[in-house]
């Protein structure tokens, strides 16, 4: 894992960094992802995030060394059903984190990666990027993948992924959603880059309530939509006047004190 702040203002960037192994999750890279997404929730000045990784692919999916002991655990019940464990922190961690989350996606995006990507705000492709959840032809449903493609594609073009192992192309991803654009894969960084720019010449405010307005209003009615929007928008209204009221009480403290 690597972490680098200061590419420009407001923006820092995760690199998935285990391109030996085609990025595959291993417990101790997603450590450190969640390590660094908690990290950056310190950083008030981080507007966006970049979710990257080195090597031809973004992720081979979950270590699958690793995955036998996992399902020891689980059938063992020495860790309940319901704990989904690491990938499961990662992914609440960039869908709640109150930066905006980006992924860039190159190569092959599998299983847990695209479950990782699935839960960032935005993401664009390069042009061979494939999408693929491959687990039923080794004697699993993709537990978490499949909640991933599920949420995001229409049921039937999940489904094909699922259950005969159909390849998304990047093209593909973009037209039903499950990434905001695909461009060429030699303009991918550069795009990439001018996308978090231009977010991340933004206010703080405006985007961390935006993520707060779409996500709280899912599974509502479009009235109770309209009238989330309201209340969120009094949030960051009320959160902006409380900040000039502190501001304008430390300056009236400082000129009591006859600091100017």
């Amino acid at each position: 894992m690597v972490l680098r702040r200061g590419e420009h203002a407001g923006i820092a960037t995760v690199t998935l960094d285990r391109a030996e192994k085609r990025n595959a999750l291993s417990q101790k890279l997603l450590r450190e992802l969640n390590d660094a997404y908690r990290e950056l929730r310190e950083s008030a000045d981080v507007r966006v995030i970049l979710t990257t990784a080195a090597g031809p692919s973004f992720s081979a999916g979950m270590d699958l060394t690793e995955l036998g002991g996992l399902v020891e655990l689980w059938e063992t019940n020495q860790i309940p059903w319901s704990d989904g464990g690491l990938l499961v922190d990662a992914i609440r961690e960039v869908r709640q984190h109150p930066a905006v989350t980006i992924a860039s996606v190159q190569g092959y995006c599998a299983g847990g990666g695209l479950a990782l990507v699935a839960a960032h705000d935005l993401a664009i492709a390069g042009e061979s990027t494939r999408f693929i959840l491959p687990e039923t032809q080794r004697g699993s449903f993709g537990a978490l993948a499949a909640a991933a493609i599920h949420y995001r594609l229409p049921r039937k073009i999940a489904f094909d992924m699922q259950l005969s192992g159909r390849e998304l192309t990047g093209s593909e991803a973009a037209s039903y959603g499950l990434v905001s654009r695909v461009v060429p894969d030699d303009q991918l960084e550069a795009a990439t880059h001018q996308l978090a720019q231009d977010v991340a010449s933004r206010e703080f405010a405006p985007l961390t309530h935006a993520k707060m307005a779409a996500y709280t209003s899912e599974g509502m009615t479009f009235e109770q939509a309209l009238m989330n929007d309201l209340l969120v928008g009094a949030r960051q209204n009320r959160t902006a006047s409380s900040f000039d009221d502190v501001d304008t009480f430390l300056r009236s403290r400082r000129r009591s004190q006859g600091g100017g």
